[in-house]
């Protein structure tokens, strides 16, 4: 083209000019979409599979939390279980020993058939006098007993020949039996019904739970 129709070009050629020119640019934009769209579709794509990798991983570490937590509540409730039992088993004991004192108790009644409360406490005494070892010796215990054991002071007076005596001013208060000292009170021994029990119980009790519960406390 030359002057003037060069000058005079038509609207039609520019618009043809355009026209190739934005066919160009739609071309470019569509291979820029196409390479976009698949750019996304990797990144997507890896997104979804870098969100299962942490749904997985938070999936192990909910699994991993719910076995803690059931491993914890299954701990707490053998714990618990087990403090149970413990407790009934002291129950089941303290009834058991509660009836055994009540058992006692009619055996210082003199309420206990086969049971003789004043040769018992005889017995104690001449226990307590191999004890301690001296030849005056002073017992106490209930109130009660104070008769019983002013009748056992004198006969084993004479049976051991050691100077039994009744202390009147003291009292203690036990099931039954009796606490003897020897004169300066330096050295005393306690043959009680209490004190015996108890002995029993400690050295007794797993074999008694044993008997009782038939090893349920394993």
């Amino acid at each position: 083209m030359k002057g003037a129709e060069a000058e005079t070009m038509k609207e039609a050629d520019l618009t043809e000019i355009v026209e190739s020119i934005l066919e160009e640019s739609r071309r470019r934009s569509e291979e820029i979409i196409a390479q976009a769209r698949q750019e996304a579709s990797k990144i997507i794509e890896e997104a979804k599979k870098r969100a299962e990798r942490i749904k997985e991983a938070k999936k192990r570490e909910a699994d991993r939390i719910i076995k803690d937590e059931l491993a914890k509540r299954r701990s707490a409730a053998e714990v618990r279980i087990k403090r149970e039992i413990f407790m009934m088993q002291r129950r089941y004991l303290d009834l058991l020993f509660e009836k055994v004192r009540q058992k006692l108790s009619l055996i210082v009644e003199g309420k206990l058939p086969g049971w003789n409360y004043e040769e018992i406490l005889k017995e104690y005494a001449r226990e307590a006098a191999e004890k301690i070892g001296t030849d005056k010796l002073y017992l106490w215990g209930r109130e009660k007993d104070i008769p019983v054991l002013r009748k056992v002071a004198k006969e084993l007076s004479e049976e051991l020949g050691v100077n039994f005596q009744v202390d009147e001013s003291r009292r203690t208060f036990i099931i039954g039996g009796l606490v003897a000292r020897d004169e300066n009170d330096t050295r005393r021994f306690y043959n009680t019904f209490d004190g015996r029990l108890a002995d029993y119980r400690e050295r007794n009790e797993p074999r008694l739970i044993d008997l009782l519960f038939g090893g349920s406390n394993e």
